[in-house]
Parts: structure tokens; C-alpha cells; sequence
């Protein structure tokens, strides 16, 4: 067993005791308000990374910490990975985002077609090839993309650089309705006589559970022709109010312990002190998005 997952329940079981009995060691903890520090937030619009930060009002570095899933410049709304927010800015965020009258993102989907080579894609686009292949999760040793939905700068931006929002004035009582969502695709792969889903899962340096989930996949059979979703399985949460599995493991994560822990000033440690209360999930029918905020249970 690996030293890092040995040591978990050790570890976990010495913040236990130094929160349950924080004198005997030497300590005095500050209390720690009965709320929830962050609310999970679900759009149904493909938005970039740094323009949701601004939307929320939140450092980009805050925002990156609470979302590590969301590590490429663009949060796809295919995506069952929800956006977290520190609580008080998950309104400002929803406001900001139907006042927002540009576009969301400064890429768009481009499929390799027959003839294309990466290099003159990321030339044709005004963006490093290193860049481009590490946005889209390229594997050096991938030899065929033809098929593949990538993500490249969008005309008229430079290089992809990431939208920055200017000049946000404070949150409006009756906002307007937002803006449409910019199509960006998923990657997609299809599939060639011979393939498995075992052996496409490990050239894309997926697992088996992973695609197969993501493509409604349930004997783990596959044909020739048939095109593989390979990003992650859809938004159910935004489009039809049923929340996949990893769903409802990010709602149940966002719960409040009831007992004082250490302080932190990083966000990701408080966030850490969730138990597992019931949430209450709060609908803004207007822009399609939705608020899951902790609840302590009654």
C-alpha cells in the first residue's frame, strides 16, 4: 500500500483527537460559525475559467483551489463536475452571469479532419503547440486524431487567451435573462474495427468505468462506427434536475461540520469541514443554474 493512503486514517484520526480534545495538546481553537463556506453552483453555459472567477467575484487562485477539477481554461457544460463558491458569492455569481452580455468564452470546438496535423491546427489558430495539446489532454503518443473534437482559440482571440470580465458594477434587483451558451463539443472518438473500450479507455488515459459511464455503456460491448464520447457524462443536474452519482457526491460534500476545527486560511481546509447534512437545493429558473447550499439538519 502506498505510504500517502497508509497514513490516512492516522492522520484523520489525530485531527480528531486535537479537535475533540484540543487543551490536552497545547491548543485553544477559534470557533468555527455553524454555516456553510461554500455553495455549489451548476450552469448549463459553457463559461472560461477566469471569467467565472470574476463573475464570483473571487481571487482566480481561490476559485482554482476550491475547483481542481476544473483544470483546463474553459468549464464545459457537459461537464457532471459542479462549480464551488464561497457561499456569499454564489448570488453575485448568478446575477453577474445574466448581466453578462459577451460571450462566456474565447474558444471553440474544432474536429481533425482527414489531412489536418496538429501543428498546423495550433499554427492556423495563433496558439503554442505545447499549449494546445496540454489544453486538450493530447497523449504524446496518440498517433491518430482524425475525429477528435479539440478545443482551440476562438476567431478574433489571440492565442486563446482566457476572457477577463472588466468593471462588474454591484449586483442589479431584476436582472435580465443571459446570454446563450457557446457550443464547445466534447472530444470524441470513433470507433475502428478491432478496438475495445478497454484499449480505447487506456490510449486516452481514461478508466473503463469512466468512458463506459460516459456513453450510457453497460456490457462494455462496442461497434465499428460508433463515436465515443470522451469527455465526462453530461450536466443530468442543469438539464433535467436528476443528479449523476458524482452529483450527488459533490451536493453531499458541501455540508458543514457541527464541531469547531482548527482555523485555516485556506479555502480548500475550510470546505474540508463538511459532514453529511441534508442540502437545500435552490433553482434560479431564469439562466438555467442551480444552488446547492448546506443545510443543517433539524
Amino acid at each position: 500500500m502506498p505510504a500517502e493512503t497508509r497514513n490516512y486514517i492516522p492522520k484523520l484520526m489525530a485531527v480528531k483527537n486535537i479537535v475533540t480534545r484540543p487543551e490536552s495538546h497545547g491548543l485553544t481553537l477559534a470557533e468555527v460559525q455553524n454555516r456553510p463556506y461554500f455553495a455549489v453552483v451548476t450552469t448549463d453555459q459553457h463559461i472560461d475559467v477566469k471569467l467565472a472567477a470574476k463573475l464570483a467575484d473571487t481571487p482566480v487562485e481561490e476559485f482554482q483551489a476550491l475547483n481542481p477539477s476544473h483544470n483546463r481554461p474553459v468549464i464545459r457544460a457537459d461537464t457532471s463536475q459542479p462549480i464551488l463558491l464561497p457561499a456569499d458569492r454564489a448570488e453575485v455569481f448568478q446575477t453577474n452571469l445574466q448581466t453578462h452580455g459577451e460571450s462566456l468564452t474565447s474558444w471553440q470546438s474544432y474536429t481533425i479532419k482527414k489531412g489536418d496535423r496538429i501543428e498546423r491546427i495550433a499554427q492556423r489558430f495563433g496558439i503554442a503547440l505545447s499549449r494546445l495539446k496540454a489544453i486538450n489532454s493530447i497523449p504524446a503518443r496518440l498517433r491518430s486524431l482524425v475525429g477528435l473534437t479539440i478545443l482551440v482559440p476562438a476567431a478574433g482571440d489571440q492565442a486563446g487567451s482566457d476572457i477577463a470580465a472588466a468593471g462588474f458594477a454591484a449586483p442589479v434587483v431584476a436582472p435580465v435573462a443571459g446570454p446563450a451558451a457557446v457550443a464547445v463539443q466534447a472530444a470524441k472518438h470513433v470507433v475502428k474495427a478491432g478496438e475495445t473500450l478497454a484499449g480505447i479507455a487506456r490510449r486516452y488515459r481514461l478508466s473503463v468505468a469512466q468512458l463506459a459511464a460516459t456513453n450510457g455503456i453497460r456490457n462494455g460491448k462496442i461497434r465499428a462506427g460508433q463515436s465515443l464520447n470522451l469527455g465526462v457524462s453530461g450536466r443530468q443536474v442543469a438539464a433535467t434536475g436528476k443528479k449523476t452519482p458524482a452529483a450527488k457526491r459533490a451536493v453531499s460534500n458541501t455540508t458543514k461540520s457541527t464541531k469547531p476545527t482548527a482555523r485555516s486560511n485556506g479555502p480548500v481546509a475550510r470546505g474540508r469541514a463538511a459532514s453529511k447534512d441534508s442540502p437545500r437545493v435552490a433553482k434560479d429558473a431564469k439562466d438555467g443554474t442551480r444552488v446547492a447550499y448546506a443545510a443543517q439538519k433539524d
